[in-house]
């Protein structure tokens, strides 16, 4: 029995050890479905391009749409247009080892700021609009 208890420990390790690395989501705060301008600004130490993937999660969950994409090594700006049916929006940036970007979302007043050191993604719900 314990050989059928260290062979089992053994695909455990294993399996865990074959897993993708994942990125995970920062959570960045609340958007209202409207228009947003994302500002994105690579630091001046970040050598190599960063590229941007704006990603929209519908209310049944069931669909991902990507829209805008972007490759950039100098500020880039962004406008989003967040319709009443999305549930969330992923902002993903690919830099180089070394990248460290500011992303920030404005919409009306309110501005949310995220600093994404290498690969990483902001992920923001979203309320219908009033």
């Amino acid at each position: 029995m314990e050989g059928i208890r260290a062979i089992g420990g053994v695909v455990v390790l294993t399996s865990l050890a074959l897993l993708p690395d994942v990125c995970e989501a920062v959570f960045g705060g609340t958007l209202i479905a409207d228009e947003a301008i994302v500002d994105i600004t690579p630091a001046g130490a970040t050598t190599g391009a960063t590229a941007v993937t704006i990603s929209y999660l519908n209310r049944k969950g069931s669909k991902v749409r990507d829209i805008d994409t972007a490759t950039t090594a100098v500020p880039v700006q962004m406008i989003l247009t967040i319709s009443g049916n999305t549930s969330r929006v992923y902002i993903e940036l690919d830099q180089p080892p070394d990248g460290l970007s500011q992303v920030r979302v404005t919409q009306g007043p309110s501005v949310i700021t995220q600093d994404i050191v290498g690969d990483g993604r902001v992920l923001f719900d979203v309320v219908p609009a009033p």
